[in-house]
């Protein structure tokens, strides 16, 4: 197999590594178990801002939502999902990688003079301004976009060549998260590299999995104090005494964060119902970027949180604004519009499933983040998502493979 690397030509071979999508790796089995999980959370209803439902609110909402995932995946295990990759397969030294690279290191430059500086700066000068002040409407997805591809390229290097050198970028990355006190994107960050990790490693051990999300959620309690404060946040949740008070406070973030979507999303369905207002713009809102959210749902379409009502719905409680990813539907088109987010949803685990390129190391951690993320929102019809997609594509494309 002929590579190019540097300029120079190389004819030595290597073994192709077997890849199985199999396991958690599964989008199907993923969904089912992020969504099974987070409705057992909203059941248990351990802090006073969880509404409790009823039994049959609660199984017409399963059977909607998590049913076609378990039949799903219990057809797809008929048929292993494999892929073969070799260092061929991944040119570091690419025409196109460095270009978006050159591109993402500009165009972030000119967001901080744009913005007049950056989160971690604001908060340390006292600024009142946060991540959501920072960057560009409609810029600002499609960087971000361009800054998890390269993410993912150099760890897909340092997996397949064991090159310590291709770790500089995706640690840099992670203190950039931080730089700019974004939970999303540390979240995001981490779960891709922790499918593709899996990718490689088969199972991941058990120990491993629940070390790292241990981790996870500290850092997600620490990012969190640091911007809402740790005693406010127990008082808009209702906490003023129990076990919650002797845990680390990211137990508690998570459980509020994995609990409110599935809260929200069925208070809509059931108890405060939106009137559905038949508008396929408002059902793929995410797809526009926010200047042109701004002008197209105006601002009795806002909530006080300063989002647009088609990603929240009807509110109970405005500090727990998440909605997951199903919202835009209820919005639209009521249980119409929640059956049509489930099949897109479907749709895109099938096609995961099918993909079989040495590309498909690329495209399961994007896709299975983004099915992980939907509890919250809709992240697979995201900006970010869908041109990280596209990307992914077009790589295949632009390798000098012969």
């Amino acid at each position: 197999m002929l590579r190019l690397r540097g300029g120079r030509v190389s004819w030595k071979m290597k073994k192709k590594i077997k890849i199985s999508f199999d396991g958690i790796l599964n989008p199907y089995l993923l969904f089912f178990c992020v969504w099974g999980g987070s409705f057992f959370l909203e059941y248990l209803s351990l802090v006073p801002v969880i509404r409790s439902f009823e039994y049959y609110q609660y199984a017409i909402v399963c059977a909607v939502v998590l049913a076609p995932f378990f039949v799903a995946w219990i057809i797809s295990r008929k048929r292993r999902a494999v892929a073969w990759i070799s260092e061929e397969d991944v040119v570091r030294k690419n025409n196109l990688k460095n270009l978006l690279a050159l591109f993402w290191l500009v165009a972030t430059v000119f967001e901080i003079f744009y913005s007049g500086g950056f989160p971690l700066l604001w908060k340390i000068f006292g600024i009142d301004k946060d991540y959501f002040d920072f960057g560009i409407s409609g810029l600002h997805g499609l960087l971000n976009g361009i800054f998890f591809l390269l993410v993912q390229i150099d760890m897909l290097d340092y997996f397949l060549s064991g090159k310590k050198a291709s770790l500089v970028f995706p640690f840099f990355a992670l203190i950039w998260t931080v730089v700019i006190f974004s939970r999303q994107m540390t979240i995001v960050l981490f779960l891709q590299t922790l499918f593709m990790y899996m990718c490689f490693s088969g199972r991941a051990m058990l120990l491993k999995l629940i070390a790292y999300a241990f981790i996870l959620v500290v850092l997600f309690g620490v990012v969190g104090n640091i911007r809402t404060g740790n005693e406010e946040f127990y008082s808009l949740v209702g906490v003023s005494s129990g076990w919650f008070l002797l845990l680390p406070a990211g137990f508690l973030w998570v459980y509020v964060y994995m609990a409110s979507p599935i809260s929200n999303l069925m208070y809509n369905l059931f108890i405060d119902k939106p009137v559905p207002n038949y508008d396929i713009g408002s059902f793929f809102v995410t797809l526009f970027p926010k200047f042109l959210r701004t002008e197209m749902f105006k601002s009795d379409n806002w909530n006080p949180n300063n989002l647009p009502f088609e990603l929240t719905g009807n509110l109970e409680n405005y500090n727990l604004n998440v909605g997951t990813a199903f919202m835009s539907g209820v919005v639209s088109f009521g249980f119409v519009g929640l059956l049509g987010m489930v099949v897109i949803h479907l749709v895109a685990a099938y096609l995961l499933r099918r993909s079989r390129g040495w590309n498909s190391v690329l495209f399961y951690p994007v896709v299975l983040t983004s099915l992980a993320l939907s509890i919250f929102a809709p992240s697979l019809l995201s900006l970010t998502a869908l041109f990280q997609i596209i990307l992914i594509a077009l790589l295949k494309f632009s390798y000098k493979i012969r």
